[in-house]
């Protein structure tokens, strides 16, 4: 009996010394292949890229829908008409033309780019809006639009932010206009 306590004893000695060994044995290779350096070295770094991309993934950039986008439509109120949005340095101008080419709403504002949730919205706020760019006046009336981008389109959905008397809940696909 005193053999086998003896033998026992011994593989859990011979265990444990090996496990021991085996722990000292990788973190020696990992002192030596600089792997402990390297991780402490680069975790700041890790953390700036994680911040950067967090950040970009939750403030939406402006140059996603910055330039001219153009959409030909059927107008309830002046028929057959070209609509014309413009976004260049956090602001808007928005034109309607119509088929004798004459403006027939002209509008112009702040606008912003955000991500609520899921969505990707464009703020317009500051909004002055008339029949010609000369006679504009405040309109009270801020404007979130949901919107998507696709290969030089602009695809927005309107009116769903609150109801609007005269305006339906739409979407509109614009296309980029080449500079």
């Amino acid at each position: 009996m005193n053999t086998m306590k003896m033998r026992l004893h011994d593989w859990r000695k011979r265990l444990v010394s090996n496990l021991h060994n085996e722990h000292r044995d990788r973190d020696l290779v990992a002192t030596r292949c600089g792997w402990r350096r390297s991780v402490s070295a680069r975790l700041p770094l890790a953390l700036l890229v994680a911040a950067v991309v967090i950040g970009n993934a939750v403030a939406q950039s402006f140059s996603d829908i910055e330039g001219k986008w153009t959409l030909k439509k059927k107008h309830p109120r002046y028929g057959e008409v070209t609509q014309t949005v413009e976004f260049k340095n956090n602001s808007f101008t928005y034109r309607v033309v119509d088929k004798e080419n004459s403006t027939v709403l002209y509008a112009r504002g702040k606008a912003s780019v955000e991500k609520i949730g899921p969505f990707k919205v464009i703020k317009l706020t500051e909004i002055e809006g008339g029949e010609h760019e000369s006679d504009l006046w405040p309109t009270n009336d801020d404007r979130t639009i949901v919107y998507s981008t696709g290969w030089n389109t602009l695809t927005v959905a309107l009116n769903f932010d609150r109801e609007r008397p005269d305006e339906e809940v739409e979407s509109q696909k614009y296309t980029k206009v080449k500079q």
